[in-house]
């Protein structure tokens, strides 16, 4: 579960709000940047959406372990977003984090601390990275997505996000780190 679509009055509220409550990415960027992988059907919201968007809250996360996940991102930190489900299974794009864990709006039981950020798209990959592709690269064998593969938010190593965007076909340009 990750972002749902939001009606354009939404998006425009919450814009509003962002500027009066909102810590932004300018305004507080780490120097310390991590890097994670987020997994999403496309067909619910594909990278396509976030890019046509220019930014989504990433909500609706109700696993534990992903939403701790989600607690630990800060602004700036990268991200590789990942299509999940029916079809192509892989990387297909990079995002940021323009706003660190707050509560997830759509939690109906906020006692028990689920949590959302938001993000924005950086760029595509020039070639999408599959699942099977991955799975074949000894560098990425230690990959959370290899032993925990139903986990929706985790960690990469930045030596794990850099090979990633190697196969995908991704100069080395400050953008992206």
């Amino acid at each position: 579960m990750a972002p749902r679509k939001r009606p354009a009055a939404t998006v425009c509220l919450d814009g509003l709000l962002a500027k009066k409550s909102r810590r932004t990415a300018s305004a507080s960027e780490s120097s310390f940047k991590r890097f994670w992988l987020v997994k999403h059907e496309p067909e619910d919201f594909s990278f396509s959406d976030l890019v046509k968007e220019g930014h989504t809250v990433w909500d609706g996360v109700r696993n534990a372990q992903a939403s701790k996940n989600l607690g630990n991102m800060q602004i700036g930190d990268k991200v590789l977003y990942y299509h999940s489900g029916r079809g192509l299974k892989g990387v297909v794009g990079i995002a940021k984090i323009t706003r660190a864990a707050y509560p997830d709006p759509t939690a109906k039981e906020q006692s028990r601390g689920w949590l959302a950020v938001d993000l924005a798209p950086v760029r595509a990959l020039s070639k999408d990275v599959s699942l099977a592709a991955l799975r074949a690269n000894v560098k990425c064998a230690s990959m959370p997505l290899m032993s925990q593969p139903r986990l929706s938010v985790m960690p990469v190593t930045a030596d794990e996000y850099k090979e990633v965007l190697s196969m995908g076909g991704v100069g080395k340009s400050a953008e992206i780190f």
